[in-house]
């Protein structure tokens, strides 16, 4: 079942990114911690969520069949903390002008952050700002694959309920990270409009 097995590889992801970009890049360029807050958000407590949906689910699958394993009832639980995705996304196009002008301090930052990937093959090609995106494409993906889930569900299935409440869910966190996004962009092109204008 396509939404469990990309939640495991997703929290490997997530915690590959922490070990071979985040810690090294702490470290030996010095980063502040508003810098590091500036780049890396919340990473820490969306690791920490979806290690324990994704633990949940390696254990229920040591013991049930993938069709019968409680998705819905899994994801719910840990339905009040997947808003973290929301202050996630919100600071993403900020982590990526942090890390702009950190790369302007520091002149080997790039050649760091393209070495580190390319040395690890558990990498796959992928770089740096690729792992940094992948909260923000997991939480936008989720809408659909608990629609998929539920094509496959009979609604008198005890967990069809809990499906669709994860739908419902996940499909306002998208919503509202939508409409964040679109303010942000809007305050963003008035701020822009400003600067282009001359003082007087």
């Amino acid at each position: 079942m396509e939404i469990v097995d990309t939640e495991i590889s997703y929290i490997e992801d997530l915690n590959l990114m922490i070990e071979v970009f985040m810690k090294p890049l702490v470290s030996k360029f010095s980063l502040t911690a508003k810098e590091s807050l500036d780049i890396f958000s919340n990473i820490d407590g969306i690791v920490a969520v979806n290690s324990n949906i994704a633990t949940e689910l390696s254990v229920s699958l040591q013991t049930l069949p993938k069709h019968q394993i409680p998705i819905g009832q899994i994801y719910f639980k840990w339905a009040p903390f997947l808003k973290l995705y929301t202050t996630y996304c919100q600071n993403h196009t900020n982590a990526l002008i942090t890390l702009g002008k950190i790369e302007k301090k520091h002149k080997d930052l790039s050649v760091f952050l393209r070495e580190a990937a390319e040395s690890q093959s558990s990498c796959r090609g992928l770089y740096f700002k690729d792992f940094l995106i992948k909260p923000v494409q997991r939480i936008m993906k989720y809408p659909l694959l608990f629609n998929t889930v539920l094509q496959y569900t009979s609604p008198q299935s005890g967990e069809y309920r809990s499906l669709e409440d994860c739908l419902r869910l996940f499909s306002n966190i998208v919503t509202d990270i939508n409409e964040i996004h679109d303010r942000s962009l809007r305050f963003q092109e008035l701020i822009d409009a400003n600067d282009r204008i001359t003082d007087y």
